[in-house]
């Protein structure tokens, strides 16, 4: 188990000990691995873990964020107490006793990405590589890519929730797929204030209004590199506040719902952005 129910129930009631009217930890562990294909050869294969937790109270309707990537009892407890030093005038709540939760899984897992070897990974992605050249000989250059993650979660909170979920995906990628032929968004998108709709308060954030309160952190993702005039959405990270994709960038597509918050272009004033350009010589 990822994190024990007593010291669950115990860092929550720390949480809102100052009178906070609810509390939620967020606990991750995710494991993430890709390999790169160029010109016949792997150019690169790399792997990576995520570990931490968030802590959420909520005061009226202000909430107050913290998170660590110490998900000890003592690590957990600071946290906890870190997020309830900034409660002044809450009404308080009582943690309900946890209630059984069960999820279904939806499909069946029967190799999970990280057991399986990098060999079988990287003999995908030479036989993609060679289905994509097999079909004309005017194709000179396939670029792919393999890539999986495997996140697990648990989610608690003050009104009894404790839940546990395993989020696995696999994907294998080719250069002409991600330009030519974008994935669709496939999770909801905050619709209650467009983007386009957004009322400006205060000055913008690189070039970027966010829906709620002025002056927020704003950061562009790496993976798409949005531009100005590019469909965009915003997600709220873990301490690097809203990060702003494309919005069929794939890897907004996986992350989780509850976290979007609608985001749009300045009018002007957009400052300087990076862009992708791949240039092929024959």
């Amino acid at each position: 188990m990822m994190l024990d129910r007593n010291i669950a129930a115990e860092v929550l009631a720390r949480a809102v000990k100052t009178g906070g009217d609810f509390a939620e930890i967020f606990l991750e562990d995710t494991t993430k691995s890709n390999i790169a294909l160029k010109s016949g050869r792997i150019e690169s294969m790399g792997t990576a873990r995520e570990h931490g937790a968030g802590i959420r109270v909520f005061e009226g309707t202000k909430a107050i964020y913290v998170f660590t990537n110490d998900t000890s009892r003592e690590g957990l407890m600071e946290c906890a107490a870190q997020a309830a030093a900034a409660v002044r005038s809450g009404k308080g709540c009582t943690p309900v006793g946890f209630s059984h939760w069960s999820t279904a899984r939806p499909e069946e897992i029967r190799i999970l990405p990280a057991d399986a070897e990098a060999a079988r990974k990287a003999e995908k992605v030479r036989a993609a590589n060679a289905a994509a050249r097999a079909v004309s000989p005017e194709i000179v250059q396939v670029t792919c890519g393999f890539r999986d993650v495997t996140q697990d979660v648990l989610i608690c909170n003050t009104e009894g929730v404790f839940v546990t979920d395993r989020r696995v995906l696999s994907r294998l990628m080719d250069e002409k797929q991600k330009k030519d032929e974008p994935p669709k968004p496939q999770v909801p998108v905050i619709t209650d204030a467009p983007p386009q709709q957004i009322e400006p308060k205060g000055k913008p954030t690189h070039g970027i209004y966010v829906h709620g309160e002025p002056g927020m952190l704003v950061r562009f993702a790496r993976c798409c590199n949005p531009v100005p005039g590019d469909d965009i959405v915003g997600y709220i990270t873990r301490g690097r506040g809203v990060t702003v994709h494309k919005a069929d960038c794939v890897n907004a597509l996986h992350t989780e719902p509850e976290r979007a918050i609608s985001v749009s272009w300045a009018d002007e004033g957009a400052g300087t952005f990076s862009a992708n350009i791949q240039i092929i010589c024959y």
